[in-house]
């Protein structure tokens, strides 16, 4: 994965949402296949 690309702040907004409706958020630790996934994405998205 390409470390250097950053989603817009639009882009930003629509992942986290989408990752909260899939439940793959920072919140939800207990899902550790979608914990994983969140912790790749994050890092990619806009504040």
């Amino acid at each position: 994965m390409d470390k250097n690309i950053k989603f817009s702040k639009v882009a930003s907004k629509y992942i986290r949402e989408a990752a909260i409706a899939m439940e793959i958020n920072k919140e939800n630790k207990e899902n550790d296949d979608g914990y994983w996934l969140w912790e790749k994405i994050e890092p990619l998205l806009d504040e």
